[in-house]
């Protein structure tokens, strides 16, 4: 799971009467379900992800203010592009 604290979304133009937007929240924003392989050889972990499923809520300000899309009443979506995880670790 993924939580948003804190964000600030900017716009370009000068005239826009919405942006700078700021927002604190702490709300649930997306969860991922990744399945991967991680290997650890000595000190050094190897890893390879590939995400599943991805339920993420649908960004209001982005879709819904400046955009008019068929989304308007829905509130989370599976959106699920294709993602692989790649990790090199070291421990000491």
């Amino acid at each position: 799971p993924t939580f948003l604290l804190y964000r600030k979304i900017d716009h370009t133009e000068n005239h826009s009467g919405v942006f700078p937007y700021t927002e604190s929240t702490f709300k649930l924003d997306e969860v991922n379900i990744n399945l991967g392989l991680h290997y650890l050889i000595n000190s050094f972990s190897f890893g390879f992800n590939v995400r599943l499923v991805n339920y993420q809520k649908i960004d209001k300000i982005i879709f819904n203010y400046l955009i008019k899309d068929s989304r308007e009443d829905e509130n989370w979506e599976f959106y699920n592009p294709l993602r692989f995880d790649f990790s090199v670790g070291y421990m000491w």
